[in-house]
């Protein structure tokens, strides 16, 4: 039995999206060939990989043991193409990191345009997600060598070495217009009269102080979550702010043009790079 590398990466991909139309969207192909890659694959193992169903699918027991033989070899070849890269041009070379939408709107890019400009032979993939529960999991996985993203979490985990980087204050941000823009100062707790945005999900460090803050102020609405919406996707974020009396929390390298500061949150938050 030979199976290919290829077919292995398909396998990852599957199981991490979770979902045929999803892994192959981030393969750039069809899912009726993914459909068949995998039921090739399945035939040579001799077992089922996936149990399918209307909501996705999820690994079988044989599929769980291929999975993490899978990682170990293609994380090997990747390694080997690096290697060979590197000796057949000096310099050469490739990165893969991780980002939290903080990060990768602001430090990130600045950091990377500096990189570029002095290792011009260096590949970077960079991977910005919102949860940084799936950037762990992929940095353990050794498919990610380094995160810069919101680590007050990650406090009790022994094997990360963390670095602590620059801080950014946090500004408020909503439409022009907004009721909160008539207002001289702004403060904290009359942002609770109105629906609060998140680009990713609210760290405990500080979700549990705004909360608190939310319920003496006697500004909370009965059965409104806080935030009300978390959503990594910056330009469906815009949209929601152009059309709504909701405020988003956004560092100062990352305010939306459009739309105004109505005010500042202090202290200052802090930014950690993980590996």
């Amino acid at each position: 039995m030979t199976i290919e590398l290829r077919g292995l990466r398909y396998l990852l991909a599957l199981a991490d999206h979770g979902s045929f139309g999803r892994a192959a969207a981030a393969l750039a192909m069809t899912q009726p060939a993914l459909s068949r890659s995998m039921q090739s694959l399945e035939r040579q193992v001799g077992a089922a990989l996936f149990e399918r169903s209307k909501s996705g699918v999820v690994p079988t027991d044989e599929g769980r043991v291929l999975i993490v033989r899978a990682r170990a070899l293609v994380h090997a070849a990747d390694e080997l193409d690096r290697e060979v890269l590197r000796r057949k041009v000096p310099g050469a070379g490739q990165i893969a990191m991780g980002a939290g939408p903080y990060p990768g709107e602001t430090i990130v890019p600045d950091a990377l345009a500096r990189f570029v400009a002095t290792h011009p032979l260096v590949r970077v993939r960079v991977l910005v997600r919102g949860e940084w529960d799936e950037l762990l999991r992929r940095l353990r996985a050794r498919e990610l060598e380094f995160l810069v993203c919101e680590t007050s979490t990650l406090a009790g985990e022994h094997d990360l070495e963390v670095e602590p980087l620059s801080t950014h204050a946090l500004y408020c941000v909503a439409r022009r217009g907004h009721p909160l823009g008539r207002r001289a100062p702004v403060r904290l707790v009359q942002l609770f009269a109105y629906p609060l945005l998140a680009l990713s999900r609210v760290p405990p460090r500080v979700l549990g102080p705004m909360q608190a803050i939310e319920q003496d102020s006697g500004r909370r609405q009965p059965g409104r979550p806080f935030p009300a919406i978390e959503l990594a996707s910056l330009q469906a974020m815009k949209r929601l702010l152009a059309n709504s009396e909701a405020a988003l929390a956004r560092t100062e390298g990352a305010l939306i043009a459009r739309h105004a500061p109505i005010g500042k949150r202090s202290p200052k938050r802090r930014e950690r790079s993980t590996r």
